[in-house]
């Protein structure tokens, strides 16, 4: 017998033992070209399944804290303002008191609850501090927010204008209402003061703390999301996701939060100070009142106001200098806004599925899109 006809059996093909070695080779050509996985490959996918399985539900869980927490701010302040009505019906009539009572609700009892939350999902192994800012890039860092936010304001504004176009009536702006007919130091204790301090905990350093094993990309893009979607509409989620993401950047490069925080207080002082300004001019009762019989008169009293012009026109200069220069800025620096993967990676062409397609994710987009929809056709 020809030992060279024979070789040892196969062990995926053991009938085949006998055949010629020519043969042989044909066949396994033409199963590899069909691609029919090894035992090892095999194993490797269901090892990843695995993996993503873990990974989407950790990200649900990240999501169904942010969704609870939402629906609690929600709900505290809808049930203080149903008891505040019944006990002083005339109190919520003045709009300061109003403000005051449904932004410290939020600040005093909804968030707190939502952090807790937040904290009884484990955080990753925190890397050590990062590099320390100078003055000096606290200021360049400034300018840059202050230029995306404008911009993206910007973008906003213009897509806010459209639907107004397509509906036929014009889209409510919560945000003017709020910045100028509110109380300027009320405004300033709230907007400068009490929503840096918590928002920038909520969605920088108690969500990236916790992200952050899957790499700075993946932290910084959830950080910008879903603290523009928590804003609740159009307008303010574009430049609040610009904003998120570049807070968030520089939150995982120095991993302290205070930065961020000082830079959120700056950004929010200088919107403060235009409202307080456009209020001395009198151009808040032109901007508040719109298409009204009164704004024709408002802007002839306005025109006698050639101080207050002066004004409102030097401040104009310097933003445009301000976001002229944060382009610059933007731009010089753009090779260092560098993203590291770090820790845990998700699969690729997982991506979407994993940190945005799984229940609780889904949920707390769900909820503020109904919310953003819904002050757009009001």
């Amino acid at each position: 017998m020809d030992e060279g006809r024979f070789f040892l059996p196969s062990p995926f093909f053991p009938v085949f033992g006998g055949l010629h070695p020519s043969v042989k080779r044909v066949i396994i050509y033409l199963l590899r070209a069909a691609q029919m996985p090894a035992p090892q490959e095999i194993e490797d996918g269901r090892r990843m399944n695995e993996r993503v399985t873990e990974q989407r539900k950790f990200f649900s869980r990240i999501g169904l804290a942010y969704f609870m927490g939402s629906l609690v701010i929600y709900g505290v302040q809808l049930g203080t303002g149903a008891l505040v009505r019944s006990l002083w019906p005339g109190l919520l009539e003045d709009y300061n008191w109003n403000l005051l009572l449904s932004m410290m609700t939020m600040y005093l009892i909804g968030m707190p609850i939502m952090a807790a939350m937040i904290r009884r999902i484990p955080k990753a192994e925190t890397p050590a501090e990062g590099g320390r800012m100078t003055v000096l890039q606290l200021l360049c860092a400034f300018c840059i927010a202050y230029a995306l936010m404008y911009l993206s304001n910007l973008v906003g504004m213009a897509l806010t204008s459209g639907i107004s176009v397509l509906k036929g009536s014009p889209v409510n702006n919560d945000l003017m209402e709020i910045v100028l007919g509110g109380n300027t130091a009320l405004l300033f204790f709230l907007t400068a003061f009490c929503a840096p301090i918590w928002e920038e905990t909520l969605f920088r350093k108690l969500l990236i703390d916790r992200v952050s094993r899957y790499g700075e990309g993946v932290s910084v893009l959830l950080s910008g999301l879903l603290f523009g979607f928590f804003h609740g509409n159009l307008s303010q989620f574009v430049y609040a996701f610009s904003l998120g993401l570049l807070l968030g950047f520089l939150y995982v490069r120095t991993r302290r939060v205070r930065y961020t925080i000082l830079l959120h207080v700056m950004i929010n002082s200088v919107s403060v100070a235009a409202s307080a300004l456009l209020k001395w001019s009198g151009l808040d009762r032109i901007l508040l009142s719109g298409q009204d019989d009164g704004a024709a008169e408002t802007l002839g009293a306005l025109l006698q106001n050639g101080l207050g012009l002066m004004a409102v026109g030097l401040y104009s200069c310097l933003v445009m200098a301000l976001v002229l220069t944060g382009v610059i800025l933007l731009l010089v620096n753009l090779k260092r806004f560098n993203l590291r993967d770090t820790g845990e990676t998700i699969p690729r062409g997982r991506g979407f599925a994993t940190v945005i397609g799984n229940p609780g994710m889904l949920l707390f987009l769900i909820f503020w899109l109904f919310m953003m929809v819904r002050q757009l056709m009001e």
